[in-house]
C-alpha cells in the first residue's frame, strides 16, 4: 500500500478531527435529548453544529494544497458522483411522489456518498 501524499496525510488528520468532534457532540445531543421534554429534545440536535465548519475546513485546505491535477481528479471525482446519484436520488423522489414509497434522508445520503466514491474510483482508474 502506498503512503498518501502530504496533504492527503493532513486531510486525513483534519477530517479525522472533524469526524470526532462531530460522534462527540452527537453523542452529547442525544444523551441530552433524553433528558428534556417534547420538542426540547429535538433542539439538543443544534450541538452538532460547532463541528461543521472543521469538516468544510478539511475539505477547503485539502483543496488548497493539492496540485493540479490532484483537483482534476477531485473535480472529476465530484462530477461523476453527481451524474452517478442525481438519477437515482430523482427516481427515489419520484417514487414517493408517485408510488407513496418513503426513501429515508439517510439512505439518500449514503447514494450520495456512494456515487461520489464511485466516481473517485472511475477517475483514480483513468489517471493510472
Amino acid at each position: 500500500m502506498q503512503t498518501p501524499e502530504p496533504p492527503t496525510r493532513r486531510y486525513l488528520a483534519r477530517m479525522g478531527a472533524a469526524t470526532g468532534a462531530y460522534v462527540s457532540l452527537l453523542t452529547a445531543a442525544l444523551a441530552l435529548s433524553r433528558l428534556l421534554p417534547g420538542a426540547w429534545a429535538s433542539c439538543t440536535l443544534v450541538l452538532v453544529l460547532p463541528a461543521v465548519p472543521l469538516f468544510v475546513r478539511a475539505v477547503r485546505l485539502l483543496w488548497a494544497e493539492s496540485d493540479e491535477f490532484a483537483r482534476t481528479q477531485m473535480q472529476e471525482a465530484m462530477a461523476l458522483g453527481f451524474c452517478i446519484g442525481a438519477p437515482i436520488l430523482c427516481t427515489a423522489g419520484l417514487l414517493e411522489i408517485v408510488a407513496k414509497i418513503h426513501v429515508p434522508f439517510i439512505a439518500s445520503f449514503g447514494i450520495v456518498m456512494v456515487a461520489w466514491a464511485m466516481g473517485a474510483a472511475i477517475s483514480a482508474r483513468k489517471y493510472r
